[in-house]
């Protein structure tokens, strides 16, 4: 997909959305909230097999395609709903699942020791794109920080595209169930 409105400091300039530069450094930079202002589709209804990590019972574990961090996962039903209310016991259950191998790849192939879950809903949330999906982010001390009242997320500079991500932990999956 291409759009003449998103530029990269030249005026009018097309950008391939899902070029490896754009999702590498879209978080750093004004690109993700154009990009996401110009979709005609979701995104994830309409995922890439070459961005899906494994798949269970409708639902998939993805790389997110224009990540906070590396090492940034997703779980997302491939069925176009918004809600959890929505889900039903066969995704649940495959969700669950896919969140366990999630969080265990992201520990083993990045060396940390701890993750979050962020799932949100609803318009106010920060919520970007209205197809349920959940995060896995990998927290390391540059991207999460703890102040005394709360915490803050720093967007990092990535240092793999999402799609070298993908296959890297495809491969980490096929050791955990190999």
């Amino acid at each position: 997909m291409t759009d003449k409105h998103i530029d990269d400091n030249s005026i009018n300039q097309p950008l391939d959305l899902y070029s490896d530069e754009s999702m590498v450094n879209a978080r750093v930079s004004e690109w993700y909230d154009r990009v996401t202002s110009s979709l005609d589709k979701c995104p994830f209804c309409d995922l890439k097999d070459k961005y899906i990590i494994v798949e269970k019972d409708g639902v998939v574990l993805s790389v997110n395609l224009f990540p906070y961090i590396d090492g940034h996962l997703m779980v997302i039903p491939r069925r176009h709903i918004e809600k959890f209310e929505e889900i039903n016991d066969e995704e649940w259950h495959a969700l669950k699942s896919l969140l366990d191998t999630g969080i265990k790849i992201v520990k083993d192939e990045l060396k940390v020791e701890n993750t979050n879950i962020l799932y949100r809903e609803g318009g106010s949330s920060g919520i970007s794109l209205r197809h349920l999906h959940v995060h896995i982010l990998p927290i390391t001390p540059e991207f999460m920080q703890y102040h005394k009242t709360h915490f803050i997320w720093e967007f990092q500079k990535l240092e793999v595209s999402p799609l070298k991500m993908a296959e890297r932990m495809r491969k980490a999956v096929g050791r955990l169930q190999g």
